[in-house]
């Protein structure tokens, strides 16, 4: 009989809440507001034969390259940043491998770690649910391999100072690091991605949330041109609807 991984078998579930979503929704990093009325007009534009082509990511990913001032080569359109979460877990982490997550944050960090055979280590936050530098620090190893940092933190809606970021950052026994933040939040991004060492990398998972229709799309941030790695890895149509995200993703952008 065939049978899964020792990983898999021990990976924790996702328990999506039972409440209804009414409300303000602050726990989840929800976009509370809705998409832009752009983003609404165009939405009332696509065909049937729209939504069911598979998208072409390329010309997308062009202009967000564009407005976020990289090179093509460091960045990937992904469904979500729970997508980018995953291929970036994938690709770095195997058994025998460290990850640290500060509890309490995003459900999913430990699940997709998890599932590759890494080890997970939770680190308690600390007082007002701040983010424990100092803690997360000593607790990295040589067999540490990828921090997770939400930013703002999900559920509690801590924000980290940048300053502790590019700390943790510099550490070059770490290989890898998660940054899950906003949208609007591309100049903090920016900073930490350009003082990382040649041992070591910073890798930002950005929502495109803002004015983007829900949580349907997300973008990877890769330096050292190792985004291609991640791209060997990821389906080719995986924005999920291809024709709702990719179709409209170029209006929400135009500034």
């Amino acid at each position: 009989m065939l049978s899964p991984r020792r990983a898999v078998n021990s990976t924790p579930i996702y328990h999506p809440p039972l409440a209804g979503r009414e409300g303000l929704r602050l726990d989840f990093n929800e976009n509370t507001l809705g998409p832009s009325p752009r983003v609404l007009a165009r939405l009332t534009r696509l065909t049937a034969e729209d939504l069911a082509r598979y998208p072409e990511r390329q010309p997308v990913e062009a202009m967000l390259v564009r407005y976020l001032g990289v090179p093509e080569t460091d960045l990937l359109l992904t469904n979500g940043v729970d997508e980018a979460i995953h291929l970036l877990c994938q690709t770095y982490l195997e058994a025998g491998d460290e990850a640290l997550v500060v509890v309490p944050t995003y459900s999913m960090y430990r699940i997709y770690m998890s599932a590759t055979g890494a080890e997970v280590a939770s680190i308690p936050a600390g007082k007002d649910f701040r983010f424990p530098a100092d803690i997360v620090r000593d607790r990295v190893t040589d067999r540490t391999r990828l921090i997770a940092i939400a930013n703002p933190n999900n559920p509690t809606g801590t924000l980290t100072p940048l300053k502790e970021i590019e700390d943790i950052a510099r550490l070059r026994r770490i290989a890898e690091e998660i940054l899950d933040t906003e949208a609007d939040e591309i100049g903090f991004l920016q900073r930490i991605v350009d003082i990382e060492g040649e041992q070591h990398h910073v890798l930002a998972a950005i929502k495109l949330q803002r004015e983007a229709v829900g949580r349907v799309a997300g973008n990877v941030i890769h330096r050292h041109r190792l985004t291609p790695i991640l791209h060997g890895s990821k389906s080719p149509a995986g924005i999920c609807p291809p024709r709702l995200s990719i179709g409209t993703l170029p209006c929400s952008i135009v500034s």
